[in-house]
Formats: structure tokens, C-alpha cells, sequence
């Protein structure tokens, strides 16, 4: 069962039979996943949000954008992996293997992680990048290197990099019974 979780009034509030029109997207070109949903509750920008199934989180972020009419609120909320793409750092890679160089990086700004083994060593420095961009250079080396395609997802407050091939998707078809 799904749960939509918001801190409202000073406790953590079940919003979802308060709310409509939820969705959730992410692509391969954006590290974030965004989740928009229209509600009666009145939040603020800022305030944090997690979407759940059962007890497994789905989506954990922070609204960006709200978007008030008389008589529903729409919300934009974005992970926290949205962040990645707006912090900016200065790292050098010396002759380190990718995976570590990940490593690395993410324990500098305390991102929650689970990195493959990538051995491509890295050699390289990064200046006044945002932290996503040099995740997909140091991929992008990988890739080079190795001919493997890696793809980097959020997973609740998880950041995933694993290579394409060992993801699995199970898609569910519901066809209309209207349908001929």
C-alpha cells in the first residue's frame, strides 16, 4: 500500500488520501527523479516529502515548486540527487580506480551509495564541476575504456551506478477491457 509522507504541523502526515494526480518520471539523462502530485494540504517549498510502498522507499525529496489555486495545491518535488547537479567541487583522481573515485567523492558530501566495480583506473582533474557532471565524466571513461555502459539511479536515499546490462525491468501491460 502506498503512502505519501509529509512534515506538516510539526509531524510526519500520511498526505496521500489528501492528494491526487501523483507521478513520479526519471530518464536516463537526469539523475533526479521528479514527483508531482496535487493536494489540499498547503506545504512549503522546502518541505520534504517520501513516497512509500509498504515500507520501501520509492522517492524521498524536497519540494521545489508549489503552485497555488483556490482550491488545490500542485507540488514539483525533486530527490536529492537534484542536488548533485547543482553542487559544485574542485577533485583530483590520481591513478585511482573509477569505483573509488566515486566513493570518494560521495563520502565528501555524505551521499549514500552503492557503486559496481569499476576498475578503469582514473587519472584526471575536475574544477568548479557540478558533482553529476563528474560522475558521467568518470563513466564516460569507463565506458571508453571498457565498452561497458553504466547508469546511475536513485533508490530512495541511495545513489546506484551499476552497469546497463545487469538491470532487469518487469513491465506490467493493462489493456482496457474495451479493447478489441
Amino acid at each position: 500500500m502506498y503512502s505519501l509522507y509529509a512534515y506538516y504541523g510539526g509531524k510526519l502526515v500520511d498526505i496521500l488520501p489528501e492528494s491526487n494526480n501523483l507521478q513520479y518520471t526519471s530518464d536516463k539523462d537526469n539523475l533526479a527523479v521528479t514527483l508531482t502530485f496535487d493536494s489540499i494540504y498547503n506545504l512549503d517549498v522546502g518541505t520534504q516529502i517520501v513516497l512509500k510502498n509498504d515500507s520501501n522507499v520509492v522517492v524521498a525529496g524536497t519540494i521545489i515548486e508549489n503552485d497555488r489555486t483556490k482550491f488545490v495545491n500542485s507540488y514539483t518535488v525533486m530527490d536529492f540527487a537534484f542536488y548533485l547537479s547543482k553542487s559544485k567541487t574542485a577533485v583530483q583522481f590520481n591513478n585511482v580506480a573509477a569505483s573509488t573515485a566515486l566513493k570518494s567523492l560521495l563520502d565528501g558530501f555524505n551521499i549514500q551509495y552503492n557503486i559496481t566495480d569499476i576498475s578503469t583506473c582514473i587519472n584526471k582533474i575536475y574544477r568548479g564541476n557540478a558533482i553529476s557532471d563528474i560522475i558521467d565524466g568518470v563513466l564516460e571513461i569507463a565506458r571508453l575504456d571498457s565498452g561497458v555502459v553504466y547508469v546511475r539511479y536513485m533508490d530512495g536515499y541511495t545513489l546506484n551506478i551499476q552497469p546497463l546490462d545487469h538491470l532487469k525491468i518487469t513491465p506490467t501491460i493493462l489493456i482496457d477491457k474495451g479493447l478489441t
